[in-house]
């Protein structure tokens, strides 16, 4: 029964990692910590083993323990800094055709369009719209991961939209 739960937690790892990582970077970029937190809330999982068959949602779990981790290692340090596009976005050529190249220079162009957007947007309206778009969270399991209620995420949704619209038409 004890190699079930294991393999069951390194099929977890390996499922949702990657996407914790992300949202981790998005929210707070520190990668060291990220991938700390991430690490210790495997550790903790694997503690915990026993108790994985009363998790329904595994990812709505793991989104909100990971926020709430993160959240207890920073204490009372902000959690969420701006955004820095030089730091976020990379550029990597390598193919030589020229094409390829004018089309990663177009979406190095759109990357550092949305990082800039994103940057006007407060810490919790970016963690929104990271959650809803990249994470494909509802806005019930985003209200779990950010422990606020339903409306509070809409709100919050609402006018993160309004400000990149209000932004981009600019």
């Amino acid at each position: 029964m004890t190699d079930d739960k294991e393999n069951f937690i390194k099929m977890i790892y390996t499922t949702y990692a990657e996407d914790l990582f992300a949202y981790g970077m998005s929210c707070y970029p520190d990668k060291n910590l990220v991938e700390d937190v991430i690490h210790d809330l495997f550790l903790d999982i694997y503690r915990r083993k026993e108790n994985l068959d009363g998790i329904g949602n595994m990812k709505r779990y793991l989104f909100s323990a990971f926020r709430y981790k993160i959240y207890s290692q920073l204490k009372n340090k902000y959690l969420f800094e701006a955004f820095d596009s030089d730091d976020c976005t990379e550029l990597l050529y390598e193919s030589d055709t020229l094409e390829q190249m004018e089309a990663l220079e177009k979406e190095n162009e759109q990357r550092q369009l949305v990082d800039r957007l994103l940057s006007q947007l407060n810490p919790h309206q970016r963690e929104v719209i990271h959650l809803r778009f990249i994470e494909k969270l509802s806005f019930d399991e985003i209200a779990d991961v950010m422990h606020i209620n339903r409306q509070s995420v809409q709100n919050l949704f609402g006018r993160a939209i309004n400000k990149l619209r209000k932004k981009f038409a600019l």
